[in-house]
């Protein structure tokens, strides 16, 4: 199956605050490479957006702020995503509005690690 990241926003206007303070955060790690933001990206079975893609690393991250991830049925969507995007060998990490926020130092070491840079 071909795999593909469909992407010309690596400097592109997020969606949302938590994707505003999440790219915000990356750029305080001179260490951490810019990703692909809002980048279409094959799954298993079909395609998926994620909020943050490092396409050499195969690691999506998603946000997850209470505006588009309250119900079960968004939670259930949420998993569904990550599933079909394990299958086909990327990483997904997802993150809480505390994580990018709060916790902004842990998140870090975090993304360092699941990028391999630990």
């Amino acid at each position: 199956m071909l795999r593909r990241v469909v992407d010309a926003h690596r400097a592109s206007t997020q969606r949302s605050e938590l994707e505003r303070r999440f790219k915000e955060l990356l750029q305080t790690a001179a260490d951490i490479p810019s990703p692909f933001f809002n980048a279409l990206v094959d799954g298993e079975t079909g395609t998926h957006e994620v909020d943050a893609y490092w396409s050499t690393q195969r690691l999506a991250v998603q946000v997850d702020g209470f505006e588009f991830h309250r119900t079960r049925r968004d939670r259930e969507r949420d998993a569904a995503s990550d599933a079909d995007l394990e299958l086909a060998g990327h990483r997904v990490i997802r993150l809480t509005w505390d994580d990018a926020t709060v916790h902004d130092e842990r998140t870090l070491r975090r993304v360092r690690l699941a990028l391999g840079w630990g």
